[in-house]
């Protein structure tokens, strides 16, 4: 979803940008009772950021002043939700990468835009800030087998026994989460440096 004002002059065109994702979090006060997705992890005050800019700029009049274009871009498929349904449209031709922005780059909806800049949320509520991303260039997905019995990394497996690896007064047991031997866990988003998005 893209929008854009012009400036009073011709100039460089400034895109931002708001990513738009929906993800599956599993009894989140504001899920989607059918899918179980909600807009979490800072999305929500992307596009409320990025759409509070539009209408401040426009109600301003800033664009009478200014050189240039700013696009007002939505852009989706960041949180690597559905990496079995992406993989497979790419494997079909339907995709080339699996993330939102380098899909859109190489699609060449960006062909126009000079710079682009978001803003992320940060984890920290008593920081009380917005964060500017130094790259948000795309992603590496990875799919990881584990093979063998899961346990915590600072607890031994619950059914184990290993009398080297006495228990620590007042540790809790380990609880009984492993998955089936050979099972995959859900991918996860690498941040690549700057080289670019990588497949």
């Amino acid at each position: 979803m893209r929008g854009e004002a012009r400036g009073k002059t011709d100039g460089p065109t400034f895109a931002l940008l708001g990513e738009l994702d929906g993800l599956v979090v599993a009894g989140h006060p504001v899920a989607d009772p059918q899918t179980g997705a909600a807009h979490a992890c800072g999305h929500n005050a992307q596009v409320a950021g990025m759409l509070g800019a539009a209408m401040g700029l426009v109600g301003a009049k800033a664009f009478e002043h200014l050189a240039g274009r700013v696009v007002f871009f939505a852009v989706p498929a960041e949180e690597y939700g559905d990496v079995a349904w992406r993989v497979e449209q790419a494997r079909a031709g339907k995709l080339e990468f699996l993330g939102g922005k380098p899909e859109l780059l190489r699609l060449g909806h960006f062909d126009d835009v000079d710079m682009a800049m978001m803003i992320h949320l940060t984890p920290q509520r008593e920081y009380r800030k917005a964060g500017v991303a130094a790259s948000n260039n795309g992603c590496i997905v990875k799919t990881v087998r584990y093979i063998g019995r899961a346990s915590h990394a600072g607890e031994r497996p619950i059914s184990v026994s290993t009398p080297s690896m006495p228990r620590r007064s007042g540790s809790r047991p380990s609880m009984p989460f492993a998955r089936p031997s050979g099972t995959r866990t859900p991918s996860a988003c690498i941040r690549s440096s700057p080289t670019g998005a990588a497949r």
